[in-house]
């Protein structure tokens, strides 16, 4: 069977939680900041309290966009039998099996991911492994494909489950 008729079926909850969070963060957040430079803009008291809400604005997006960027990797991940494509700001991106250096399942807080280093590529793919329901069935379709082996120090796939 191919790997990308395979559904592996992502958790949903976390992403679900964090879309609704997300947006009752930018609307209630938004609407303030929004108001108070508007009101800024019609009676201009400062320039430094502009700028102020100005940056709380920047901040609000940037810790919604951060946030959601983390939380919906496993949607924006396909996997084919040729490579992997990430979907990202810059558009999708493909990268072949072929081209992966470097394999290891990282844990960190209670977290298990796979960390794959490829040619050409400043920053590592990271897979989250917990973020599937079938993810014994993940990793062993990803090792079936990758040119070397997953670095598994700990024998921290035994973790892994399939629910």
């Amino acid at each position: 069977m191919k790997i990308e008729d395979i559904d592996f079926e992502p958790h949903r909850g976390v992403a679900v939680f964090s879309i609704g969070f997300s947006l009752v963060y930018t609307l209630v957040f938004g609407t303030i900041v929004l108001v108070n430079l508007y009101r800024q803009l019609r009676a201009p008291t400062l320039s430094t309290d502009f700028f102020g809400w100005l940056f709380t604005f920047l901040v609000t997006f940037a810790c919604v966009a951060f946030m959601l960027h983390f939380t919906t990797v496993v949607y924006r991940i396909r996997f084919y039998e040729a490579g992997i494509v990430i979907i990202g700001l810059g558009g999708r991106r493909f990268i072949p099996w072929s081209t992966v250096r470097d394999a290891r399942i990282h844990h960190f807080k209670g977290n298990l991911e796979l960390i794959l280093r490829a040619d050409g590529r400043r920053l590592p793919i990271s897979v989250p492994l917990n973020s599937y329901k079938k993810q014994s069935m993940l990793l062993a379709e990803l090792r079936r494909r990758l040119p070397v082996p997953i670095n598994d120090a700990g024998n921290l796939t035994a973790r892994l489950t399939d629910n």
